[in-house]
């Protein structure tokens, strides 16, 4: 605490010293839009030549100028793809100076150029790239308006260093540089997002939709007044706001699945925006309402490793899924400008319904089974931001500050799933020898009886998560001169505080039961069944849904999923069972048991207190060359949670013992964030950057439960600290009229104390530890979280090349191109031991004992991290008419880690095509589009490494939309 105390001394003596060092100053400000369409551009460079002091203007084109002393100036504005400006200008003392200029796009030969729709997209998010003093990625307002994707994830994902996970074909989270997406923050208008689900503290994106976006940063290396919990990176999407002239939006789309071979998507948006006032009240709001169907087939295969030898296969599901996901979000911004003073308040609220219902047939090689299983599923997620931004001058300070609240709601009114099994199921002649082939052949020697298939069990569940976060900030930002060099200072602090719980509830009806005859008699009667002994297992057969077809089931080679559950069928016997009193006026008595062990192990509460506090310096010098930003951090961290420790495993006929119990847990560093920019001509930059950031352990790592079975625990370590990284960036960028945008850069990642499962074998009473109850003994595991000891190191290269052909002749000036190319390597070593085992002499045989561990350490990369990203789109626009095609290629990715190199896994390459066309109509404002997404049907497959063959593949198929959107002004 000393520290941080003598830190923040440093800008208490500046702000003493103010008045000696500080030459009478000005500001200037300003608006720069398009001559044309009067609309605002953003990503300007506006400087004063022969001096240090510029900006560059925000996403409303406005720019402001600190500490400007009295005096003539040459005020010159530029932009990529238009004509720059300058003009002479004076500034009186102390005194704000208004400039507000119109830019026309470029002339060749005496030929004025219209700016294509695709073109203007890409020559916003161009020009706010240069003009960045960081290393970001930026995806304009105009990119994002002329062809927008299904949600924002989708509209991050062709950015260089940027990969997608998905669900149901569609992207719902982000990885950035190779680091999963808990790494990672997200944000919306500089807000962070609350966690949507109960384990780690990864967003889904897939329920903001692009419409209410009015621009996306994706920030790789952190300054000082950014959170320092990033270590990929930080994407923040910028909502629309009032816009000067007074718009009216509505978007109407349906779509076809190919999957389903049906049509029954849409997708609705109605929005709008005004001034009033004198143009100092804004207003704007959108409503939209989606459904959009995300089934998937899917087949999974298991493999295991027998005596230190790979069996090639051991079981076989294949699954078909009916996944419906209704949307609904909205927006309402609010706000007020004055000359000092901007005030916003902005309020979203995100909604998801989807229903799944999982169809799975799994056919277990080793324990000679064939399962069927049932799966209903109803989930509600819901994300709400509100928050008020403030932004006051008081002389040449600038102090902004702001409260937000952010939520997330993630619950489970009821899932319902039921299984039954054929014992005995495949052909006698079969042998452990022939369990050695491929997945699909398991299917060809089983018997497939289901007359002797029973019913086994009903599950029901339901879960509550709740996530709600307050906080606050204040900043203060003022120019001045310290000899040659013109300086920004900005420094500030944040508060936060974070709730979060989470509530599981499971319970079954185990049919097979002996005791549960009662339910058996119920089922007999239900269904007829009159030559059924009630003694005996229940028949599968009525259950089975007679109705259902998979059709050409695309997960499979030459097997289609059957013989599967019917949906309402196995609801509505669940429900019936669980309302039952008496069956023929026999009394049920229990039919229905409590899960005790994932019903209460998983629960938990608490809270987060966070406090960070920066100092932010942006020294120029060198006539606007040099930009040098020497920032610090420091942050603060409390959590508390509260969950069950349990010493004994069971379900409600067993006696089951646990106990609460609270941890807490502080840290706090202090981060350097230093940046450096040069301007070596009008077209070329190099910017470096050291930063160090961290990532806070997920929820499911901290939360402070155990369970033990037997002589062996399951536990989390309460005192797990947070991995911490080490930055290095490199970047070149070169851009001319012509040439567009052309970076390349590298970057270095040094990763210490990145938290992974471990299993330690217990060797002697050394491994305990003191609270652990005395059932854990040696001979047994510990299964938990740990820091690891050993340092991951990643690095990568990037480049990216965004132009228009806007020089050429004729139609071809309509072109336009982006491609990116990412190459990440990452290297980690996975702590893991191994038991070294003495035989001790028993009678007539040896019995193993542990006597020590042994060291099972291995290499391998970094998990969802792929090698290689590579993405193209290639545009044209001529007058009304615009098409992009676009490929992303994504090479294999690490996905699940294991001791025996055998059973590790990594996704196969994949490469999705997507077309989007649009048309311009005779009626101003209207537009006729169409999408195909997944061209080319691509199967998105995870292979096991040491046969080559599939362990997880999903099929979604093709999907396309058609959609008109009209547009008011």
């Amino acid at each position: 605490m000393k520290r941080l105390q003598n830190y923040l001394m440093i800008p208490i003596i500046l702000f003493l010293l103010l008045p000696g060092i500080i030459y009478a100053s000005s500001k200037i400000r300003g608006k720069v839009v398009d001559k044309g369409t009067g609309e605002p551009i953003p990503g300007a460079n506006v400087i004063l030549k022969n001096t240090n002091l510029g900006a560059a203007t925000d996403i409303e084109g406005e720019y402001i100028i600190l500490g400007v002393p009295p005096g003539k100036y040459t005020l010159q504005i530029s932009y990529l793809g238009y004509k720059p400006q300058q003009f002479e200008i004076e500034v009186p003392d102390n005194r704000t100076l208004e400039y507000n200029a119109q830019l026309e796009y470029m002339v060749l030969e005496g030929e004025e150029i219209l700016i294509t729709a695709q073109a203007e997209g890409q020559v916003q998010a161009i020009n706010q790239q240069k003009s960045a003093l960081t290393v970001k990625n930026i995806v304009s307002a105009a990119k994002i308006e002329e062809l927008p994707e299904a949600n924002a994830a989708e509209a991050v994902g062709r950015l260089p260093g940027i990969s997608l996970l998905r669900e149901g074909g569609e992207g719902s989270k982000v990885v950035i540089r190779g680091l999963s997406p808990q790494y990672n923050k997200i944000q919306l208008n500089g807000v962070s997002m609350a966690a949507t689900g109960e384990a780690d503290r990864s967003v889904d994106l897939s329920m903001i939709s692009p419409y209410i976006l009015s621009g996306i940063e994706v920030s790789k290396t952190a300054m000082a007044d950014q959170e320092a919990d990033q270590l990929g990176g930080t994407v923040n999407f910028i909502l629309k706001g009032a816009p000067k002239k007074p718009v009216f939006n509505f978007t109407a789309q349906g779509g076809y699945n190919g999957l389903r071979d049906e049509v029954g998507n849409y997708y609705y948006v109605l929005g709008g925006g005004k001034r009033f006032f004198d143009d100092k009240l804004g207003v704007f709001t959108q409503l939209n309402l989606e459904r959009t169907d995300r089934s998937s087939n899917s087949a999974g295969a298991g493999y295991q490793m027998q005596h230190d030898t790979l069996t090639l296969a051991n079981s076989l599901n294949l699954e078909d899924i009916d996944r419906v996901n209704k949307r609904m979000g909205g927006v309402l911004v609010l706000d007020y400008e004055s000359a000092a003073t901007k005030i916003k308040l902005s309020n979203t609220l995100n909604k998801i319904d989807i229903n799944t219902f999982l169809r799975q047939e799994n056919f277990d090689a080793v324990g000679r089974n064939h399962n069927y299983y049932g799966n209903y599923s109803e989930r509600n997620l819901l994300t709400m931001i509100n928050a008020l931004d403030v932004e006051q001058f008081i002389g040449d300070l600038k102090i902004t500050g702001g409260a937000s609240y952010s939520r997330s709601s993630n619950k489970l009114p009821e899932q319902i799933s039921m299984n039954a099994q054929e014992a005995n199921a495949f052909v006698r002649s079969w042998t452990w020898d022939d369990y050695q082939i491929y997945p699909f052949d398991i299917v060809t020697k089983a018997l497939n009886d289901t007359t002797k298939t029973y019913l086994n069990r009903f599950v029901k569940s339901n879960s509550d998560m709740l996530e709600e976060e307050e906080a606050a900030n204040l900043n203060f930002e003022w120019g001045f001169r310290i000899g040659e060099a013109d300086i920004k200072l900005k420094l500030g602090g944040e508060y936060k505080h974070k709730y979060k719980k989470y509530d599981y509830e499971q319970s079954e009806i185990p049919i097979a039961w002996n005791d549960l005859d009662i339910v058996r008699l119920y089922l007999k009667d239900r269904f007829g069944l009159t030559n059924y002994d009630i003694a005996g297992d229940f028949p599968y057969a009525p259950f089975i849904d007679r109705n259902y077809t998979a059709g050409d089931f695309k997960a499979g080679v030459d097997y289609t999923i059957s013989r599967v559950p019917d949906k309402n069928t196995m609801v509505d016997v669940y429900h019936e069972i669980e309302n039952l009193t008496s069956v023929r006026g026999i009394p049920t008595g229990k039919t229905i048991y409590y899960d005790y062990v994932p019903s209460i192990s998983n629960d938990y509460y608490g809270y987060e207190n966070y406090f960070g506090a920066y100092i932010l310096p942006t020294i120029t010098f060198g006539n606007n060359k040099v930009i040098f930003i020497p920032g610090f951090r420091y942050e603060y961290n409390k959590t508390e949670y509260t969950a069950n420790r349990s010493n004994s495993p069971g379900r409600d006929t067993d006696p089951y013992v646990y106990f609460s119990y609270t941890s807490t847990r502080k840290n706090n560093y202090l981060l350097p964030m230093i940046h450096l920019k040069y301007q070596v001509t009008d077209w070329f930059d190099v910017r470096a950057s050291y930063t160090q950031t961290l990532s806070r352990p997920d929820y499911n790592r901290i939360i402070p439960t155990w369970t033990t079975y037997g002589n062996s625990i399951t536990w989390n370590n309460v005192n797990l600290k947070p991995a911490e990284a080490k930055n290095l960036d490199l970047f070149f960028s070169f851009y001319t009229d012509k040439l567009g945008l052309l970076t390349f850069g590298v970057f270095n990642k040094q990763i210490k104390g990145f938290i992974y499962g471990a299993t330690t074998w217990i060797a002697d009473s050394s491994y305990l530890q003191p609270e652990w109850p005395e059932s854990v003994k040696p001979g047994g595991q510990i299964n938990g979280f740990i820091n690891n000891p050993n340092t991951a190191k990643l690095w990568g290269i990037e480049a990216e090349w965004q132009s228009n052909f806007w020089f050429l002749p004729g139609i071809w000036r309509g072109l336009v191109i982006n491609v990116n190319y990412t190459y990440t390597h990452s290297d980690l070593k996975y702590p893991r031991t191994v038991p070294i085992y003495e035989y001790i002499q028993v009678g007539p045989i040896k019995i193993p004992k542990i006597v020590g561990t042994g060291d099972g350490s291995y290499n391998a990369r970094l998990l969802d991290q792929p090698t290689h990203i590579f993405n193209f789109t290639v545009g044209f626009d001529y007058k009304g008419f615009s098409i992009r095609g676009s490929a992303q290629f994504k090479s294999d990715v690490f996905r699940a880690d294991n001791w025996y190199k055998e059973l590790q896994q990594t996704t196969d390459p994949l490469t999705l095509w997507t077309v989007k066309v649009r048309q311009m109509l005779p009626v101003d404002g209207l537009q006729i589009y169409f999408n195909v997404n997944n061209l080319t049907k691509a199967v998105d497959q995870t292979s096991n490494y040491g046969t080559g063959w599939f362990s997880y593949r999903s099929y979604y198929g093709l999907t396309a939309d058609l959609g008109i959107t009209y547009t008011l002004n």
